[in-house]
């Protein structure tokens, strides 16, 4: 009988080396997408949303303290006053969709767009607004010292007699219709604005401010403003000639 063959050394010393056995090679490569891909979503989101996001918070809250400083004016009855100031909201209301838009691309993605498209609607309200006062305050100017109003250049101390408003309301408010025409004209466009947005969308209070219900309140308001103004039109057709 030959002899049983044996296995060279060589054989055992690379079989050893290169680990054959009846277990699978275990390897775990790395994930690529949490190497590459991670990091630069990070940083698509902190340039793209966070840096955007806390400038337009910033500008907000710019646009309201301009906006609540209208209201010492109305209430002096300074005519001038309103109006610088109503410069200066539009100014920061420009500046504030400057920094709206670099969020833009929230548009193209479903579910968020809606609120995009919110914030886009409150825009254009607010220019419609800004627009109805500039109108308002033109149509204005000319009576204001009549009206007792005060600050600009053409106003008078409105030391006026009864009588004299009186007469100022018969010859004046005709002359005052196309005015109104338009002031309506922006209010309802503004209105249409804010009725494309949908209170139910947002949550009826976060940190303790009552979102849903400013919402709800806001396009109540204008929704009123916009059916006063309507319906002051037939009232100046027919106020001369009731007061005479």
């Amino acid at each position: 009988m030959l002899p049983e063959p044996t296995e060279s050394p060589l054989v055992h010393s690379l079989a050893d080396q290169l680990n054959v056995d009846d277990k699978p090679m275990t390897s775990k490569p790395k994930n690529i997408f949490v190497i590459v891909l991670g990091p630069a979503l990070v940083a698509f989101l902190y340039f793209f949303l966070y840096l955007p996001g806390t400038k337009i918070i910033s500008s907000a809250k710019s646009l309201e303290e301009s906006s609540r400083a209208v209201t010492p004016y109305i209430k002096n009855q300074d005519l001038g006053g309103i109006q610088k100031q109503l410069s200066e909201v539009k100014t920061k209301l420009d500046a504030f969709k400057s920094d709206y838009e670099k969020i833009g691309w929230l548009k193209s993605i479903p579910f968020v767009n809606r609120y995009y498209f919110d914030g886009t609607h409150v825009i254009t309200a607010a220019y419609e607004l800004l627009a109805s006062a500039d109108v308002a305050i033109d149509g204005i100017t000319p009576y204001a010292d009549v009206i007792g109003l005060k600050g600009l250049s053409t106003t008078g101390d409105g030391a006026k007699t009864a009588q004299d408003r009186i007469n100022f309301i018969i010859n004046t408010l005709d002359k005052l219709k196309p005015q109104l025409t338009q002031i309506a004209s922006h209010l309802s466009s503004a209105r249409k604005e804010v009725d494309q947005i949908d209170p139910s969308r947002y949550p009826e209070d976060f940190r303790g401010v009552l979102v849903r219900e400013k919402i709800t309140s806001a396009i109540s308001v204008l929704d009123q403003a916009e059916s006063l103004v309507t319906d002051a039109a037939p009232l100046l057709e027919s106020a001369p000639y009731i007061l005479a």
